[in-house]
C-alpha cells in the first residue's frame, strides 16, 4: 500500500506542471529512441531488408501476372468446385494461390522432364 502512494502519475505530472522536473527523463527518452530508431535504420541499409523478416524463412514469394478475365473467372469457379468437394475441415486450405501454385508445379515438373514433348512447349508453339 504504502509503495502505491510513493509511485509518481506520471502523466498527472506532466498535466499538472511539473514537467520541469521531468524535462531530463524526457530528454534521456527521446535520445533513447532516436538512436534505436538510427540503429534499425542502420541494419535495414546495410542489409536491405527488415531485421524482422531476417529471422523468417522466405518459404513464399509474391509475384504478379496477368491472365485474361476468363482464366480468373475459370479459376474462381476451379476454387469453389474444389470446395465442394473437399470435407468442411480441408475448405480453408482451398485458394486461388494454392491452385496456381500446384498447377505450375505440375506443368514446370512435365517440362522438366519431356522438354520439347512437353504440353506447355506444344502449347506455347502454337501445336495445341
Amino acid at each position: 500500500m504504502a509503495d502505491e502512494q510513493n509511485e509518481r502519475d506520471i502523466l498527472e505530472d506532466l498535466l499538472s506542471g511539473v514537467e520541469e522536473e521531468m524535462a531530463p527523463a524526457v530528454e534521456e527518452l527521446s535520445k533513447l529512441i532516436e538512436r534505436f530508431t538510427q540503429s534499425s535504420k542502420a541494419a535495414q541499409s546495410r542489409t536491405g531488408t527488415a531485421s524482422i523478416r531476417q529471422s523468417r524463412p522466405r518459404l513464399k514469394k509474391k509475384t504478379t501476372h496477368y491472365i485474361s478475365v476468363d482464366t480468373s473467372d475459370a479459376l474462381e469457379e476451379a476454387k469453389e468446385e474444389i470446395r465442394t468437394l473437399v470435407s468442411p475441415n480441408l475448405k480453408r486450405l482451398i485458394s486461388k494461390s494454392r491452385i496456381v501454385e500446384m498447377a505450375l508445379q505440375y506443368v514446370l515438373k512435365e517440362l522438366a522432364e519431356k522438354g520439347t514433348e512437353s504440353k506447355l512447349v506444344a502449347y506455347v508453339m502454337g501445336e495445341k
